[in-house]
């Protein structure tokens, strides 16, 4: 691949569609990355978990499970 670089990544944006020389991509990868991308802009909407209120990593992790079920519910 061109973009590659011995550096092991796999392209997972899909190309301009008027590019000469199209690097390769696989759209389940890109769909994956969309949804974790996604998950992350929703959870970043909660301002305690954006600003990191939180002092200790046991009460911030509670904090994100809670703001998962959150979103999880208002599905």
């Amino acid at each position: 691949m061109e973009g590659d670089r011995g550096h092991g990544a796999t392209a997972v944006i899909p190309p301009h569609p008027r590019r000469k020389n199209p690097a390769a991509w696989v759209s389940h990868l890109y769909k994956a990355r969309h949804a974790i991308e996604h998950g992350f802009a929703k959870l970043k909407q909660f301002r305690a978990l954006a600003t990191r209120f939180d002092k200790t990593a046991r009460s911030f992790s509670a904090q994100v499970a809670l703001a998962c079920i959150v979103i999880w519910l208002r599905l």
